[in-house]
């Protein structure tokens, strides 16, 4: 007799996520994300969860931050008129976190952003590209992992004042949210999520929105594999043509069957 079986992966959660904005005109910029004025998230990062903050400039300045925990994922600018970056933060600790957040820039220009606080997400990356005129259109991106849910974000950073009318289609209009500093000289960041079961790759429509010079960025946000426990090996006790047997796994208990 023949016996095959298909261990099933480990069951996968789609990235939770909720958001806020904020803008500022300094040069060196600590958001003051609550009526306080403090530097702290709108929310604690959950334990196991992570964080995606958007930020524009007027100009092409470098964005940097010093904070503690945070990561560059990357800047995308459109010649010297507007610049787009991205910033993460993975909570890998057991309890949640409210870490502080300063953005520095090289220039002297106007910034605003926004930011995506995540449960059950402990991998981020994602694409950008820059252009002109309007309707701007976000990349196309693949994740490093297919086959988990992803909570995707696509964000649009603008030169002037310049804001969006609508979200890419499919994408969640509730979820949306916008930021500016505002004036000629200023910047635009607006940001909106899609969830999504495993799939190759994502390439979001266009954002309306009237002619101007901008970046975007489509980012996806997930849960990454996990191994099944017991590993690969499977070793065979007592087979009889008879039908009675005995299949041991790994690290888990035999069981044995009759006819």
């Amino acid at each position: 007799p023949v016996l095959t079986f298909t261990v099933d992966p480990l069951p996968r959660t789609v990235a939770t996520d909720k958001a806020t904005s904020s803008a500022s005109n300094a040069t060196s910029w600590t958001p003051s994300w609550n009526s306080t004025g403090s530097n702290s998230l709108p929310a604690s990062i959950p334990a196991g969860g992570a964080a995606v903050i958007f930020a524009a400039s007027d100009g092409n300045p470098t964005l940097t931050t010093a904070s503690s925990g945070w990561n560059k994922l990357g800047q995308d600018a459109n010649s010297t008129v507007v610049a787009g970056a991205v910033f993460t933060y993975i909570n890998s600790t057991g309890s949640p976190v409210n870490p502080a957040f300063v953005l520095s820039s090289t220039a002297s220009e106007q910034y605003s952003a926004t930011v995506h606080i995540f449960a059950n997400a402990d991998t981020i990356n994602g694409t950008s590209t820059n252009g002109s005129g309007a309707n701007s259109n976000p990349p196309s991106h693949t994740p490093a992992d297919t086959s988990v849910g992803v909570a995707w974000l696509t964000a649009r950073m603008g030169d002037a004042a310049v804001q969006p009318s609508a979200v890419p289609s499919g994408y969640i209009a509730s979820e949306w949210v916008s930021a500016a500093a505002s004036g000629s000289a200023g910047a635009t960041c607006d940001s909106v999520l899609l969830e999504k079961a495993a799939s190759a790759s994502e390439n979001p429509g266009a954002w309306t929105v009237t002619s101007e010079q901008h970046v975007t960025w489509t980012v996806a946000v997930y849960k990454a594999p996990t191994a099944s426990a017991g590993g690969a090996a499977i070793t065979w006790g007592a087979f009889s043509c008879a039908g009675v047997g005995t299949l041991a796994l790994a690290g888990a208990a035999a069981k044995t069957w009759s006819a």
